[in-house]
């Protein structure tokens, strides 16, 4: 072993052991011992000059970095540092001289070429000589990763739903909104996090809301809101909509948050109300109006067929449209349903 390499093991066993009683006292042995923890120490270990040269490296540096011994010593620690990280090297050598130590995250290149993720811990010995513990971190980053990669897919899917979803807290604040809410409300979300839920409640549905909120939190469970009530949104406009909201509870560090998906239905009353009016008319027409489908089969059945052909709605749906033709008639009306399969058009028919 090399006199240098001796006189930088026995300032790492001095820094190691500074908290044993008569450490100026050991023996030769005890030197060795030491010395030989600190050569077959499982985390790596290594001491530079003041211009980063490597004076000392124990065999798991040489095993993270895939050199042999002599091949490091007198290389600068620069050497093995990632160029896409040297620019943070002059910070940590400023934190290292005016504070006696340092802590440097990087990524080291290997000698095959390969990059490792290290945290070094890194102390300034009394004749300028820096100690190095470097631990090899790349299973931490890799996780690290994985859940940064899961975090913008979930966030990628939470922003582009194409329903709203607002994460309710157990105060009853708002903590988070999706685009589809802004879009929906009309608010930007700076103007709802950490604003209460009723305010996306019209007023007069506020106060029975609170009662609601306060019941879902003592029994949560996924479910639809509202149980057969329409249920109506506030838009920042003051203007209302329908709506629908599934509801669920999701746990985290500060407590169950309330997960609510909330669809705008404002199309779907219209088609509802507007198919409520045609209804309304074809039952009070004195006219027959009658639907079947392609096949025949009678589907409804309005008063005015009542009162023209004697059959109720209830004897006659269900049934082929072909009863209602007399015998002579009865390829007519095949020829009929034959131009509606090859859609073609005629304004009337006459029988």
């Amino acid at each position: 072993m090399r006199i240098s390499q001796t006189f930088d093991i026995q300032y790492i066993v001095k820094n190691l052991k500074l908290q044993m009683k008569n450490a100026t006292n050991q023996s030769l042995e005890e030197l060795d011992y030491y010395q030989l923890l600190v050569e077959y120490a499982p985390t790596a270990i290594f001491t530079a000059n003041s211009e980063s040269q490597i004076t000392y490296a124990n065999r798991a540096v040489c095993q993270l970095l895939g050199y042999e011994e002599d091949e490091l010593l007198g290389k600068k620690v620069d050497d093995f540092i990632s160029p896409s990280k040297a620019e943070g090297l002059t910070e940590f050598r400023q934190n290292l001289l005016q504070n006696g130590k340092a802590r440097l995250e990087t990524e080291c290149l290997r000698k095959d070429g390969s990059l490792v993720w290290t945290v070094a811990h890194v102390r300034l010995l009394p004749d300028g000589r820096r100690l190095a513990h470097v631990i090899d971190i790349s299973e931490r980053k890799q996780a690290e990763r994985k859940l940064s990669e899961s975090n913008e897919r979930f966030q990628r899917l939470f922003e582009d739903a194409p329903n709203g979803i607002v994460m309710v807290n157990q105060r009853g604040q708002i903590d988070l909104v999706n685009t589809e809410t802004e879009k929906m409300f009309g608010y930007d979300r700076h103007e709802l996090i950490g604003k209460s839920i009723e305010v996306l409640v019209p007023e007069r549905f506020r106060k029975q809301h609170k009662i609601f909120r306060s019941d879902f939190q003592k029994k949560p469970e996924a479910r639809m809101m509202g149980n057969g009530r329409d249920l109506f949104g506030l838009r920042k406009d003051s203007s209302e909509f329908p709506l629908e909201i599934g509801l669920n509870t999701v746990k985290t560090k500060e407590g169950e948050i309330v997960f609510a998906t909330i669809i705008d239905i404002s199309q779907r009353k219209k088609a509802e109300n507007e198919a409520y009016k045609l209804a309304a008319i074809v039952e009070s027409s004195d006219d027959a109006i009658i639907s079947k489908d392609f096949n025949g089969i009678i589907l409804s059945w309005n008063k005015g067929a009542t009162r023209i052909f004697g059959y109720t709605a209830e004897e006659i749906i269900g049934n082929h449209s072909s009863v209602l033709f007399p015998d002579d008639l009865q390829n007519e009306e095949r020829d009929v349903r034959e131009k509606l399969l090859n859609v073609e058009y005629f304004s009337n028919y006459e029988t």
